[in-house]
Formats: C-alpha cells, structure tokens, sequence
C-alpha cells in the first residue's frame, strides 16, 4: 500500500512540475509585462509555489494539458484570461 502512495507522489510531483514549467511559468511571464502591478506579477515566486501546491493536489487533471501542446494552449490562454480579470 505504502508502495502505491510513493508511486502517486512520484507522479504527482512530477506532473506539478512539468505543468508549472510548460503552463503557469510562461503565464506569469505574460503578466508580468502585460499587467505589472497584478498581485500575480508582484509576487511571482509565491504565485508559483502556489500552483505547484495546487498542481500536486489535481496532478490527474493537468496532466494532459501539461503534454499535449494544443491543450497547453488553451489552459494558458484560459488562465491568463483568468487571471488578469
């Protein structure tokens, strides 16, 4: 049983991080330049610890749209929508 949990984890963090590298990190780029004095832009790095947190509790749902590249950008487009709202 133990062995499953570290398994999920293994794959939870791994998910986490290639959807913060290929999603979250290029969106808070945009941001950024675009809307500067979001709270987003002011404080990037807790804005990413965040969604790394977030990204290993729902690592099953982003999944594809962290390797599929057609999805990857409508969930960025998505979010910075989102975001900058």
């Amino acid at each position: 049983m133990v062995e499953y949990l570290i398994i999920y984890l293994i794959f939870a963090a791994a998910t986490a991080a290639t959807s913060l590298i290929t999603i979250i990190i290029p969106v808070i780029d945009k941001i950024s330049v675009v809307k500067p004095f979001n709270d987003i832009a002011q404080s990037p790095i807790l804005a990413q610890f965040v969604f790394f947190v977030v990204g290993l509790l729902v690592a099953p749902l982003i999944l594809i749209p962290s390797i599929v590249p057609a999805y990857n950008k409508t969930f960025q487009d998505s979010l910075f929508t989102t975001l900058t709202e």
